[in-house]
């Protein structure tokens, strides 16, 4: 199964289970505040730069703080509910290990479990804004820029994924000292496989598997039928879709002047 077509359905089938925009591949790192194009289609953010280094955004107020102790996710995602999985735990505290067995029912699946993720979002405030304002009347930056203004940071993942109908693996290892016993607290290694088309694994780096984007765009006013655009109410927002609606080439992306309006 080629890398293409793996990314495709991947990035079909997640984007429904989260609340966020899928990033391919998912080993791909982001910052929060980093700004640029957003394929939804394929999955990639190109980045044109950083808010906090290109537009002198202050960081205080800006960056929400981490909390003293943070709140770590586990998560596990299936595809479509196409893979079985069944969980068993042998012995107790430090010398527990854990089991996880899969079998992929569908001709498509995958299986993606994410440890020790973390969230962090920036407060978009009237200071962003004006600074935004700023650059706009610059022309140094493009009413179809995104902003990462929620970031999810994972050290380890790990995603499976077959195109084989009833493919199997079966993983095993220690499960980690002090944590909540569940499926995605457990560091596998490869126990065995069947029919499987492949497998990886990212340790001890930043993946950033999923980001919350927000546009920068100018406030609407309607009045029955008529629609009014505000040229200096300019407000963000929430916005997780796509900066184009339509398909384009991402070679285009190399220059914002070949860009579409």
């Amino acid at each position: 199964m080629s890398s293409i077509k793996i990314r495709n359905f991947y990035i079909r089938d997640i984007k429904n289970k989260v609340g966020a925009s899928p990033i391919w591949p998912i080993s791909a790192n982001y910052s929060l505040g980093d700004y640029g194009y957003y394929i939804k289609r394929t999955g990639r953010f190109h980045v044109r730069g950083n808010i906090f280094d290109d537009l002198a955004v202050p960081r205080d107020g800006v960056v929400v703080p981490a909390p003293i102790k943070p709140v770590r996710l586990y998560k596990v995602f299936n595809s479509s509910n196409a893979v079985k999985n069944e969980f068993s735990l042998n012995g107790e505290g430090a010398a527990a290990k854990g089991s996880l067995s899969l079998v992929f029912e569908g001709n498509k699946s995958y299986f993606f479990q994410l440890f020790r993720a973390e969230v962090t979002h920036l407060k978009l405030n009237e200071e962003v804004r004006q600074r935004l304002i700023q650059a706009r009347r610059e022309g140094r930056w493009h009413h179809r820029y995104r902003i990462i203004e929620q970031l999810y940071t994972c050290p380890d993942v790990r995603f499976q994924f077959s195109i084989s109908k009833n493919a199997q693996i079966e993983l095993s290892g220690n499960v980690e000292k002090g944590e909540i016993v569940r499926k995605a607290a457990v560091n596998y290694g490869l126990k065995s496989s069947s029919n499987m088309d492949g497998s990886f694994w990212i340790e001890n780096a930043a993946a950033t598997p999923f980001v919350g984007l927000a546009s920068f765009k100018r406030r609407e006013l309607r009045f029955y039928d008529e629609k009014f655009l505000l040229s200096e109410a300019w407000e963000l927002a929430f916005d997780n879709t796509s900066s184009f609606d339509a398909d384009v080439e991402e070679f285009l992306l190399e220059s914002d002047a070949q860009l579409p309006a």
